[in-house]
């Protein structure tokens, strides 16, 4: 039958004894170089008649692993490596700041507890860390593990036993560094709570600082502490700070003057620190549940967000826990606003669809 397909649709048997042959050379050029790859040491593998003597005897083979070299390293290079560095970049970058800060900053029995031990370790000495996943503590290390190997993530799934943080006298989480002891203060960020128990991947939770110090000139250091007592022992001879006193000092100054907006929470604009303070004197729990809605309206539209730049602002919805504070029965709010040119803000409350109260200032903020 033509082509060698017989009555049934099947391959004849000299068709498939072709194929076969055919098959065995395709076969082998197209695994070969991956398996010489396996025995080649080096931080730019490359196939050569050093590496690979018996590779580049088969016919036609110094011309494709010649192509191969070049497509793997420029894909390696253009894509794996691109975003390895912006990666380590945007990681490392902010934490470098503290390579510059006063070394005797740090009281001598501070002890911190990370996740990301190398560089945050490194930019800080002057602390001990416990790494949380135990990948350089004996103890934590050996932690049993009560799941699968199925559920299970490489280096990222031990965790402390219970009490041995506190056992090792941990006092101290620390923070990215800031300019300004309001940015240490009101800035957001995700800190490690340990993996979930359910899913086995680590769980990050939005936290603020409760504590600033002054570690160098423009440059402050944002921590937390278990431990009131400790922090003001070591650090009140210190141009420190705690969040509480800050945003009633901030707040006690703004309230001397108008609102830029009255509604459910007066609302402020500290020009000077560039942050807006939401302030209800009488204030309940149920009146923070509902989340807050902040559309940034920039001067310039080249200056939103590369993502919002199809919208005409920056959405910076947060919650009262994201930066709020309570002082007896005032709560404080407060969000910072990004360092750019801005026309106007508009701000409220919402549940679901529904907004509960919202208004508009005009800032004609430089």
């Amino acid at each position: 039958p033509r082509l060698g397909i017989g009555s049934r649709g099947f391959l004849t048997g000299k068709t498939q004894l072709c194929a076969v042959i055919l098959f065995i050379p395709i076969l082998f050029y197209a695994n070969a170089m991956q398996g010489a790859l396996l025995w080649v040491e080096d931080n730019r593998p490359q196939l050569s008649s050093e590496s690979s003597p018996w590779l580049l005897a088969a016919p036609g083979m110094p011309v494709l692993t010649a192509i191969a070299n070049e497509l793997r390293w420029n894909a390696t290079e253009r894509f794996a490596a691109r975003a390895a560095k912006i990666r380590v970049s945007d990681t490392l970058q902010p934490w470098s700041r503290y390579a510059g800060m006063e070394r005797e900053a740090i009281p001598e029995d501070a002890v911190g507890h990370i996740s990301r031990l190398g560089h945050i370790s490194y930019y800080l000495p002057d602390i001990v860390f416990i790494d949380q996943w135990g990948l350089t503590d004996y103890t934590i290390a050996r932690n049993p593990v009560a799941k699968t190997n199925r559920q299970r993530v490489l280096a990222h799934d031990r965790k402390p036993p219970p009490g041995y943080l506190e056992q090792r006298g941990v006092n101290l989480t620390v923070y990215r560094p800031a300019t300004t002891v309001g940015e240490a203060l009101t800035r957001a960020e995700y800190t490690f709570q340990g993996g979930n128990p359910d899913t086995g991947r680590a769980q990050y939770v939005l936290t603020n600082a409760e504590y600033a110090v002054k570690v160098g000139d423009g440059l402050y250091l944002p921590f937390d502490s278990p431990d009131r007592q400790w922090v003001r022992d070591r650090f009140g001879a210190r141009d420190f700070t705690d969040r509480e006193s800050y945003l009633l000092q901030r707040k006690n100054k703004l309230v001397a003057g108008e609102p830029n907006l009255q509604a459910d929470f007066a609302v402020y604009l500290d020009a000077a620190e560039r942050m807006l303070f939401y302030v209800k004197e009488t204030c309940r729990p149920v009146d923070t549940e509902a989340r807050f809605f902040l559309h940034i309206y920039p001067i310039d539209p080249v200056d939103l967000p590369p993502l919002r730049r199809g919208h005409s602002f920056d959405n910076r919805d947060f919650s009262f826990d994201q930066g709020g504070t309570w002082a007896g029965q005032v709560c404080i709010g407060v969000q910072p606003l990004p360092n750019c040119p801005i026309d106007a803000v508009r701000t409220g409350q919402f549940v679901g669809d529904t907004k509960l109260w919202e208004g508009e200032i005009r800032l004609n903020l430089e």
